[in-house]
This record gives structure tokens, C-alpha cells and sequence, in this order.
């Protein structure tokens, strides 16, 4: 069978599955249902994908057992394509190939497996699950996967209800500045809310100037790694015309030790040599307490708090705070209105957490047009 085939047939199969989760017509027994219960609830969501991919490799291979040949069905591409398109469609949070992630390269699915995996009992249960999935014929198989999805679907359905209808609060720009202040201190989100804010913030600014700017890496996930990523920082300002980069912008609300300093500047160091450019600075906005005790302080000002040099690098510490009030204070009503529309969007997407979208929502609460 032809790739294009295969993703055809589970393409085909995943509407079936996804109809019969969303009918509820589906019987299946307690014990099932709690172990399927069991992995939906855990903090690690791509246990519930790695069963869900488990169950389509045996609907389409009545051999596959994952429990000793878990990369038979293909795993990644069976996932990537047609599995991870109807999820994105149906508004369902997922990875871009977590469960993969989870499985680390695992020849099986197994006890060995699971004590090496975080999430507690749920990756027992996946073992568990993969066990009966080796053994089962089409209809138990159809069954657990209906099951996963079903869950699946309810989550969608709840964190919809988290979803704030995007207003232009934007004049004056206290409100802007407030509300992206707030969600910054009540739902960091591993540093990927600061990361978005200041993102669409800076692209907005620029875009109103009609600079040739443009930002990237704002939409990457904080736990992107800049030297595993071949980023020189968290963002970047590249000239568009000559896909240069005119600034480095790292974001952080924790520690900026002297560890994070030699990472930073390893990145930028291993860029440059890359692409043949130079970098004068990294910009590190930052809070007050996170500037290393090694920087050369700025008791002057509330905004620069001040500077470090190593190996030629430079690195100058902004108050994350201070920065983004002067940037939005500064921008023209529409810049603010796209930054606001950026972000509410973001918090709308399916993936993002759901402690985001619960304290963006609870900023509006109560808050008019």
C-alpha cells in the first residue's frame, strides 16, 4: 500500500471514529472506560495519542502489537498526516509529535517503558491498554480508539468555553497594557506567554512603521532550545529584503544565571559563524530580579537595568514590564488593535494551555466594548 493510499484509508477511518465519539452510541465496559479515563486526565497528554496512534495501527495491520514492534504501523507519519489533521480540524489540543516524543524510540510498549516515563500510574495504563490492543480484533480495537477520541472531544468542548470573543480594548492604553501585564504574571505557561506578548507586540510596532521588519520565533514553543533549534535567541528582527537579522530578543521571567548567559551567547556565537553575520548585542527582557549577579547594575533607571560582556558578547537586561508599556503606550491604535487581535487569537487555538485561556478569559470578565 502507497503512502498516499494508507493515509487515504486512516483518513477515512479517523471520520468513522470521530462520528461515533460525537454519537455517544458507543458500549464499552467500565474497567476499559476507567483506563481510557486514566490516560485522558494525565498531565501527559501524548499518552492519550500514542494510544489513539496504537489503535490505528492495528485497525489497519491485524498483526501490529505494540507492545514489541510499536514502529511497524509507522508511527510518525500515520500521525503527523492524517491523524494530526482531523484532531487540528475538530479543535482538539494535541502535539506536533508528542506522542512520539513519549515514546522515545521504545521497540515496545512495556513495563520497562513505563517506569522510565513521567505521568505516574497513567503510562502503566498505557501498557496496559497497548496489551489489550495487541490481542484485540477490529471491533474492541475501534472501541478504545472511539473511547480516546470521546475524551478527546470533551476537553475541545470545554476549553471552547474558555475562549474570550476578542474585543478592541485597546483605547486608552492602560487596558492593553494591564490586561497583557496581567496574563504575563497569572498564566506564564512555561514562558511562552511572555514570549507571545512581547512577539506580537514588536511585530505589530514594526508592521505599523512599514519597516522591512519582520519578527520570527515568537510562535515557537519557550521550551525550544536556541542551540537545538539553530536560533541565536528567543526572537528575532530580520531585515526582509536581506534576511538579516538586526536584533535578538531573549524573553524570561525566571533567572537569567550565568548558565542561560553562556547558552545565549553560544547560540548567537554559532549563529554568526553560520550565516556569516554579526550581531552587536543580545536584548534580554527580563524582570528586575532576573538579571545575573554578574551584570553590571543601572540603579538610575527602572527600565535598563543593566549589562554583561562574554566572550565579545553583550548583553543588556530591559524590564520586560517598563519595555512593554512604553511599546504599547507608543504604537498607534491600530498596531495596539492587531497586537491584542494576535494575541486573543492565540489564546483561542486549541493547543494553547488551558490556564491561559481561563486567566484571559477571567481578565475580561465583567469588561466592556
Amino acid at each position: 500500500m502507497t503512502a498516499e493510499r494508507r493515509d487515504a484509508k486512516i483518513a477515512r477511518l479517523m471520520e468513522e471514529l470521530v462520528a461515533s465519539a460525537k454519537s455517544g452510541d458507543h458500549e464499552i465496559d467500565d474497567e476499559l472506560a476507567s483506563m481510557i479515563s486514566t490516560v485522558a486526565s494525565s498531565s501527559v497528554r501524548s499518552f492519550r495519542e500514542l494510544v489513539l496512534i496504537i489503535c490505528i495501527g492495528r485497525l489497519l495491520d491485524p498483526t501490529y502489537d505494540p507492545t514489541s514492534a510499536l514502529y511497524k504501523c509507522n508511527p510518525r507519519a500515520i500521525y503527523e498526516g492524517p491523524i494530526r489533521h482531523i484532531l487540528r480540524r475538530e479543535r482538539i489540543p494535541h502535539g506536533k509529535s508528542g506522542a512520539l516524543n513519549v515514546a522515545k524510540a521504545a521497540e515496545g510498549l512495556n513495563p520497562a517503558w513505563a517506569k522510565q516515563r513521567r505521568g505516574g500510574p497513567a503510562a502503566s495504563v498505557v501498557v496496559t491498554l497497548a496489551e489489550i490492543v495487541a490481542d484485540a480484533e477490529e471491533e474492541l480495537a475501534r472501541s478504545i480508539a472511539i473511547g480516546v477520541l470521546a475524551e478527546m472531544l470533551d476537553e475541545a468542548q470545554r476549553i471552547d468555553t474558555l475562549v474570550v470573543q476578542a474585543r478592541e480594548e485597546t483605547r486608552p492604553a492602560e487596558q492593553l497594557i494591564s490586561k497583557l501585564t496581567k496574563i504575563i504574571h497569572l498564566a506564564p505557561d512555561g514562558g511562552n506567554t511572555a514570549q507571545r506578548v512581547v512577539g506580537y507586540v514588536l511585530a505589530a510596532s514594526r508592521q505599523s512603521l512599514q519597516a522591512g521588519v519582520r519578527v520570527v520565533g515568537h510562535e515557537d514553543r519557550a521550551s525550544t532550545t536556541n542551540v537545538t533549534s539553530g536560533k541565536p535567541g528567543d526572537l528575532m528582527e530580520v531585515l526582509i529584503d536581506e534576511r538579516r537579522p538586526v536584533s535578538v530578543i531573549e524573553v524570561t521571567t525566571k533567572m537569567f544565571d550565568l548558565n542561560r548567559v553562556e547558552d545565549s551567547v553560544d547560540a548567537v556565537q554559532t549563529y554568526q559563524a553560520r550565516k556569516y553575520v554579526a550581531i552587536d548585542h543580545i536584548t534580554v527582557l527580563c524582570r528586575n530580579e532576573d538579571v545575573p549577579a554578574e551584570a553590571t547594575r543601572d540603579k538610575q533607571s527602572r527600565t535598563y537595568l543593566g549589562h554583561l560582556e562574554l566572550e565579545g558578547t553583550r548583553l543588556e537586561f530591559i524590564d520586560i514590564f517598563e519595555w512593554l508599556a512604553v511599546m504599547i503606550a507608543w504604537m498607534p491604535d491600530a498596531a495596539r488593535a492587531s497586537a491584542y487581535q494576535d494575541f486573543s487569537d492565540y489564546v483561542s487555538e486549541p493547543n494553547t494551555a488551558a490556564s491561559v485561556k481561563a486567566a484571559w478569559l477571567k481578565l475580561h470578565e465583567g469588561s466592556s466594548r
